[in-house]
């Protein structure tokens, strides 16, 4: 018989190029198994996998986005502009190689409303893989590296799933006759509740692992958990402050409110809260007018409460009665993600399959394009855990625990991490694949 020779070929350093991974690397790791006559010379070509940091858009980052939206008359205007804007946030979040989600809610739930019934999610999700024979396009599963394998990728609940180029989850209804109630914060609470995830799912829209970011655009004030001055409630024994008591019902509310927020995330090594995982932006009014967005009669009203909270969540607020404010928000919020993304610490590698460990090498790639050998040391480089079965790790460790994925991790130790831009190249031969003439 003829000599065999393998001819695996190698991934591209270049984030456009990372799907190629090459049928030939299967075809190795099963090499060793094949029968024949004669002898036979078998030769095994390195897989060469690059690892980008976070910063770089490799292995995608996870974010959730809840986007909780004014559905009374006064804010009626605004909607074309809002859908629009989501529409381009989720363009943007593509480009940037984010692993994400969105939602929206509305801030004034009418009748028996249930929560979010439709989510749409970013190419990471498994259900485009189920669903790519209904595109014309044929699109399918992205993977988050290259060779990873989808029976490990996150999946929400095909009865909720769409395309985020399909979603059509927006506000469609407006009730033109709501009073001045807006129980906006705890709408927000109510729909995380249900939408939380048991840790290691994933069907629902906020994943443990992933940051979550809320964007709230209102001309009104929330007013969950506040005591208001009326004909039968005068507020008696406390001096009324415009239409609320002035009973301290508004600051033990909203630092009720606060703290929910505050403990959304965990920190999965020691348990403590994360609120740097939790991050709000709003959009409302600045000053008391019935001119915003709309001619009409309806009042809208200072958001204060959201304003100190997207402050006390580390966003930002805008106004939404300005020209372009409600674009800026949600282009800003993509662009701060951005920023955010950059300080992120990569601890974990991934190879999409069992390697042999004695060939593994990792190159350091500078921003510039300088490659520096990483050596395999507990220290300041390298370590491999040999298993047999793929593990599940956090990728990120820094802020926090963060971006479960699973495969086969190389991890990094102290200046060996890669952090923002940082890139690195993992070679390595399958394993049980070995030289033989």
């Amino acid at each position: 018989m003829k000599p065999m020779r393998s001819n695996a070929s190698k991934i591209s350093a270049r984030p456009n190029l990372w799907l190629r991974l090459s049928t030939a690397l299967t075809l190795l790791a099963a090499g060793s198994s094949l029968g024949g006559c004669g002898k036979q010379e078998f030769l095994v070509t390195n897989a060469v996998s690059a690892q980008i940091a976070p910063g770089y858009y490799t292995i995608p980052p996870k974010v959730d986005v809840l986007v909780a939206q004014d559905n009374s008359g006064s804010a009626i205007n605004a909607n074309a502009i809002i859908q629009s804007s989501l529409q381009s946030l989720m363009k943007t979040l593509d480009a940037q190689n984010w692993d994400y989600r969105i939602a929206v809610t509305p801030l004034v739930p009418a009748g028996a409303y249930t929560g979010i019934t439709q989510i749409a999610g970013s190419r990471q999700d498994a259900n485009w893989e189920a669903l790519k024979s209904q595109r014309a396009d044929g699109l399918g599963w992205l993977a988050p590296f290259p060779g990873a394998q989808i029976q490990y990728a996150d999946q929400i609940d095909p009865s909720r799933f769409v395309w985020n180029d399909h979603f059509t989850g927006f506000l469609n209804t407006f009730n033109t006759s709501a009073n001045a109630l807006e129980p906006g914060f705890a709408t927000i609470r109510a729909d995380l509740d249900r939408e939380q995830n048991a840790l290691g799912q994933s069907a629902k829209l906020v994943r443990n692992d992933a940051l979550l970011l809320m964007l709230v655009l209102t001309t009104g004030e929330d007013t969950s958990g506040v005591n208001f001055r009326t004909a039968a409630n005068p507020c008696p024994g406390a001096s009324r402050d415009g239409y609320y008591c002035n009973d301290g019902s508004r600051e033990t509310s909203y630092k009720a409110h606060l703290d929910f927020f505050k403990a959304l995330k965990k920190n999965p090594s020691t348990g403590a809260n994360a609120p740097q995982m939790v991050r709000m932006h709003a959009a409302t009014l600045k000053a008391n007018t019935n001119q915003c967005l709309s001619k009409s009669a309806s009042f809208s009203w200072v958001g204060a409460r959201y304003q100190a909270m997207s402050q006390d969540l580390g966003g930002k607020s805008y106004d939404i009665c300005q020209s372009g404010q409600i674009e800026a928000m949600i282009s800003n919020a993509a662009s701060d993600l951005q920023v955010e993304r950059l300080s992120f610490r990569t601890r974990f590698l991934m190879m999409n399959q069992r390697p042999e460990s004695s060939t593994i090498e990792v190159v350091r790639i500078a921003a510039d394009g300088t490659r520096t050998p990483i050596a395999q040391d507990a220290t300041n480089g390298w370590t491999y855990a040999d298993t047999p079965d793929a593990v599940t790790v956090y990728v990120i460790d820094s802020p926090i625990p963060m971006n479960l994925r699973t495969g086969w991790p190389i991890e990094l130790h102290g200046t060996a991490k890669l952090i923002g831009n940082d890139r690195a190249d993992v070679t390595f031969k399958p394993y049980g694949a070995k030289n033989s003439g």
